[in-house]
């Protein structure tokens, strides 16, 4: 049997949840979600915003299901922070972080789909090479996603308390399954 993760390869599925104080939707499926180093990075690093200390309690206090995934690029970024040598490159690293997870995934991850959650409505336009055992979701189909499988009452109450919190995330649904074997992936 495939196992499946939920993988959150940039801040705004984090921040928008957060907003509408829904970031257990993340763990509703109860399946392991992995949040790139660099990413938890760009969503926490103002810890005078309500929505930064929201994610880090959200990750502290479901640390069986939610975790950080450790990359090189994280990890680089985190020293040149340490030593003060903080650029504008900061933010635009959490993409080099998820091209990193992604480009080992299958091996570290024989035998797994993931569910790739993702607001920027270009991500699908990135020259980041999605694996075939990847299904892609924007965080509105996710959100709608949950409704469909009865899990939530109310995806539309959720979208908008999003807009309403002063997030803008993009319409955009996406639903792009990936393959594992012979199967086209499912959610």
């Amino acid at each position: 049997m495939t196992q499946v993760v939920i993988v959150v390869p940039d801040a705004g599925p984090l921040i928008s949840l957060a907003k509408a104080k829904r970031l257990d939707l993340l763990i509703a499926l109860r399946l392991p979600v992995y949040v790139m180093d660099q990413v938890y990075w760009e969503a926490t690093r103002n810890k005078d915003k309500p929505d930064a200390l929201a994610i880090i309690g959200f990750v502290e206090a479901n640390a069986d299901l939610v975790h950080i995934a450790e990359t090189e690029t994280g990890e680089n970024a985190r020293f040149a922070r340490e030593a003060g040598r903080v650029g504008k490159r900061q933010s635009s690293l959490g993409e080099a972080a998820i091209s990193e997870f992604l480009t080992g995934f299958e091996a570290r991850f024989a035998d797994t789909a993931a569910l790739l959650i993702y607001e920027d409505s270009d991500f699908t336009r990135r020259r980041i090479i999605i694996p075939d055992n990847v299904h892609v979701v924007s965080t509105k189909s996710f959100i709608y996603g949950l409704q469909n499988r009865k899990l939530i009452d109310d995806a539309a109450a959720i979208w908008q308390s999003i807009r309403e919190a002063g997030r803008q995330p993009s319409d955009q649904e996406v639903d792009q399954p990936g393959n594992v074997g012979s199967d086209r992936t499912q959610w």
